[in-house]
């Protein structure tokens, strides 16, 4: 994900960045500060600070938020309703903490969105258990630089919390529908694309567990 997810704000830069530019300077001490907490891990530690301040300070919060995700049209905007220099200072501190983009568009889904630590990437490794002859796959799931967590199973064990949340992705999508709750283009758009990509790979698996009946089982 990227700056392209920041939506065009329902209210003007001007709202937002007028009071920002009274503290920028605090607000550049702080960004420094949360960048050199990420550079030793203190992922979780930053996310909390970013909390903070989006509950005590939106305004500076969403201005460092759209600075640091590169928003074009954010700084469009504020050329024209500021200045070019306004603009281009706005641009230069997001390039220059760049490493926070994460974390800000994170926090800003949680507080502004109504998400709780969205899983944004999957590390996994396959190893093999010879005595029961089972594949174990260990995975790691994280939010930003945040480890959410760690486990590892066998291939039947993780189909199976599979199962339990395509299970509750549909049952929550059936009661939007008997609510008569409308579910807006782009997201819709995005569980199609989710549905195509799952019978894909549900054929993949299909064809791996073809080869497998055919293998010959060790006693």
């Amino acid at each position: 994900m990227t700056g392209d997810d920041d939506e065009a704000e329902v209210e003007p830069p001007r709202t937002f960045v007028e009071p920002f530019l009274e503290r920028e300077r605090a607000a550049r001490d702080v960004l420094d500060e949360l960048e050199a907490d990420l550079l030793v891990g203190e992922a979780e530690s930053v996310r909390e600070r970013l909390r903070e301040m989006a509950h005590a300070d939106h305004d500076t919060f969403l201005t460092l938020c759209l600075c640091c995700n590169g928003n074009d049209q954010f700084f469009e905007d504020v050329a024209e309703q500021f200045d070019e220099e306004t603009a281009d200072r706005l641009e230069r501190l997001g390039e220059s903490h760049d490493q926070l983009a994460d974390a800000f568009r994170i926090v800003r889904e949680e507080v502004d969105m109504g998400r709780e630590n969205p899983v944004t990437g999957v590390n996994f490794s396959g190893a093999y258990r010879e005595r029961e002859q089972v594949p174990l796959i260990r995975y790691q799931l994280y939010s930003g630089g945040v480890e959410l967590l760690e486990s590892r199973e066998s291939p039947d064990e993780l189909l199976q919390v599979a199962s339990f949340l395509v299970g509750a992705t549909s049952e929550t999508l059936e009661n939007a529908v008997e609510h008569g709750d409308t579910v807006n283009t782009e997201e819709l758009s995005d569980l199609l694309d989710r549905r195509d990509d799952l019978e894909t790979r549900l054929g993949e698996l299909e064809d791996t567990l073809d080869d497998l009946r055919t293998q010959p089982i060790e006693d």
